[in-house]
């Protein structure tokens, strides 16, 4: 199975929070060819939702939601994984709804 380069998959996320008129950016890039990525998901009040990349029981791409905390708590999170994983690839999404525009599955 081909992997699509991190680059590509976070470009291609970018745009679709574009195109619904929500707020995404770059909070840390990591490695282009094969970085994790961490989804940081923010309403418009301070609530913040953590999406970690993970691989499920039959080896696919799926998301792990942590939250709704307060984003303190999230940061706090995000800035330890990025001193302990320079490829790591963070993301901040900022919508009222706090939706993640995840198109793989998101595990429970």
């Amino acid at each position: 199975m081909l992997k699509l380069k991190t680059k590509i998959w976070v470009s291609a996320l970018l745009k679709r929070v574009e195109i619904s008129g929500s707020f995404a950016t770059i909070l840390k890039k990591g490695d282009v060819d094969a970085g994790v990525c961490l989804i940081k998901v923010c309403d418009l009040e301070g609530s913040c939702t953590i999406y970690k990349q993970i691989r499920n029981i039959t080896g696919e791409v799926a998301w792990l939601p942590k939250g709704p905390l307060n984003e303190c708590i999230i940061d706090e999170e995000l800035e330890k994984r990025a001193r302990q994983d320079p490829d790591l690839w963070i993301i901040e999404i900022i919508d009222k709804k706090r939706y993640h525009y995840l198109t793989e599955p998101i595990e429970k």
